[in-house]
Formats: C-alpha cells, sequence, structure tokens
C-alpha cells in the first residue's frame, strides 16, 4: 500500500492544513496500491509517504477513523475520508469522546512500531471499497504539523 500526497508544492515541507471542515491538522494522502494516487488532479507532484515518517511522529498507535463517505460527480465514482489520528493527539481536540461526538466510526488501530503498519492500514480500509463498478477513492487525513519532502519518494 501506498499514501500518497499529491500536491503543486515544491517545497520542502507540506504542512498540515488548519482550515479543513472534515478534519483540522491533517495532510490528506491517498491510500492505493498504485503509486500515482487515485486523483492525479490534486497536483503534479506526488509524495510517497513512507511509515517511518509516522512513526517518527508517533511510534505508538494510531487510531483510525471513517469520517465521511459519499458519491463522486459521476455513478462511477466513490469517495471514502479517513482519519489517521496519533493516540498522542487524543487531548489536542482529538479524543474519542470528540471523534464520536463529531459522527466519526472508529475502524481500528495500526501500531506504528510494527513493520506492517501499512498492510495493517490497508486491510482496515480497504474493506469500504464494496461498492461494485465503481472506483472507490480511499482518502486519508494524516494527523501530523508536516511531512519534511526529503524523507518521502516521488
Amino acid at each position: 500500500m501506498y499514501l500518497v500526497h499529491r500536491t503543486n508544492y515544491r517545497g520542502r515541507y507540506v504542512t498540515s492544513r488548519r482550515r479543513d471542515a472534515d478534519l483540522r491538522g491533517a495532510i490528506w494522502c491517498q491510500a492505493t496500491k498504485g503509486s500515482a494516487g487515485c486523483c492525479l488532479s490534486f497536483g503534479a507532484w506526488r509524495w510517497h509517504v513512507p511509515a517511518n515518517v509516522l512513526r517518527e511522529y508517533c511510534d505508538d498507535e494510531w487510531f483510525v477513523w471513517m469520517i465521511d463517505l459519499h458519491d463522486g460527480r459521476n455513478p462511477y465514482h466513490y469517495f471514502c475520508k479517513f482519519a489517521l489520528v496519533p493516540s498522542k493527539m487524543t487531548a489536542q481536540g482529538h479524543s474519542v469522546v470528540e471523534c464520536l461526538e463529531k459522527g466519526w466510526v472508529i475502524v481500528g488501530k495500526v501500531d506504528a512500531s510494527s513493520p506492517d503498519m501499512y498492510a495493517t492500514l490497508w486491510k482496515l480500509v480497504e474493506t469500504y471499497r464494496d461498492r461494485p463498478g465503481c472506483k472507490t477513492h480511499l482518502h486519508v487525513g494524516v494527523v501530523m504539523d508536516e511531512i519534511d519532502t526529503r524523507k518521502c519518494r516521488r
């Protein structure tokens, strides 16, 4: 699995979006089996965010939340939005109670210290790819301040 962040920004640091209506303080990525990502129009540059970048930020558990499911602009596209929240963030506006009050659904946890972190994450989010004949987009908002692009692959 790849976590792909697509952007037109070419700088050294990708920073979180504080004004996002669904999830403040997140860097949005696309969870996909292909290295290009699912939404090419999100930007010409793509950064593969390796698990060690997340591990450096929080080497403990990360909570996986399902935020939203909705149809795309045509009947053949379906969007699933998830939040990947480090356990250390639970006191900063992302506690279990606060997330449940927002209507989010807990999908599971992934252990950042595990070499299978992304395999576990994929198993959790791919269960939402159940629409036959549809291209399902799995978007994951990773709650962290910034990503140093020197630690990512293109």
